[in-house]
């Protein structure tokens, strides 16, 4: 009789931990796996133009987001993930906003938001030099070897990754002493193809913030712009510590399992607000995270 209350307790308690693991791996990782999956292959159809097949195939096969199930929707431009049927995300595309993955507000909220634009220039990009136009007039310099460049390119873009795979090189683009030399693009893709930033944003805002220096309008030295760490412990992160990384927030950026940027990219509907509550784990400035 013992024996059998032992072994039913003890499978009880075994049917609690697996209840509980499920239950916090649907409101993370699964989660996290729908809402990663939602937004980029939002992006890639109403940004990119590309078929949700490719997509699927090319960017969502790898474990864990394998285990996710994504749909588009051409009703009302948006697409919407789950894994296994739980955990489901809905991300949706607005023209002028790109796509935005619903969290925290309802779809119908985010809906009724209204932005202003401005106007984009109307200019003829041919007649342009670049980087600011699309016009090339450099010759090919004389001492470089044009075909052990185009070898090296075609190379890029048949490279694999660590498992064997193709690592589905979109584009290659070779500068040199200021000029474009060599550029090729994966079939579906071409110069005027929105990418994935990732971290390429920090060193867009890290440029953009040294003109606003060089021009007077910026120093890095003042406090940052948050309203709410003013007279806080967290009043001494100034522009420059978030330039250089180093708030000293309590923050941990891990892809491989839910963590703070996961929560922050995918669960979260005002990304910026929930890193500002975030509290203080190290002095600003000595810290680079």
């Amino acid at each position: 009789m013992k024996r059998k209350t032992f072994f039913r307790g003890l499978l009880l308690a075994l049917l609690l931990i697996i209840i509980l693991l499920f239950s916090w791996l649907s409101t993370t990782v699964f989660r996290d796996v729908s809402g990663y999956g939602s937004k980029n292959l939002c992006s890639a159809v109403y940004l990119q133009h590309r078929d949700p097949k490719d997509v699927i195939r090319e960017d969502l096969a790898d474990f864990p987001l394998s285990l996710g199930k994504f749909t588009v929707n051409e009703k009302d431009s948006s697409v919407t993930g789950s894994v296994w049927g739980i955990a489901k995300s809905k991300t949706i595309y607005r023209k002028g906003c790109g796509c935005t993955l619903v969290n925290d507000l309802s779809e119908d909220e985010i809906r009724r938001q209204k932005f202003t634009f401005p106007s984009k220039p109307v200019v003829n990009g041919d007649t342009i030099d670049w980087p600011y136009g699309d016009r090339m007039l450099k010759p090919f310099p004389s001492n470089i070897n044009k075909d052990h460049l185009q070898k090296a390119v075609d190379n890029v873009m048949k490279e694999t990754s660590a498992n064997g795979k193709p690592a589905f090189t979109r584009a290659v683009l070779i500068l040199y002493d200021g000029n474009i030399i060599a550029e090729q693009y994966a079939p579906g893709f071409e110069k005027n193809t929105v990418m994935l930033g990732w971290s390429m944003s920090k060193s867009l805002t890290a440029a953009m913030a040294g003109i606003l220096v060089n021009q007077n309008k910026l120093s890095v030295d003042d406090p940052a712009p948050v309203a709410v760490w003013a007279n806080t412990e967290k009043k001494n992160i100034t522009i420059k510590t978030l330039l250089q990384q180093t708030t000293g927030l309590d923050f941990t950026e891990n892809y491989t399992r839910p963590s703070s940027v996961t929560k922050m990219l995918f669960r979260k509907g005002d990304m910026a607000a929930y890193t500002v509550s975030l509290p203080l784990k190290y002095d600003a400035g000595t810290l680079c995270n």
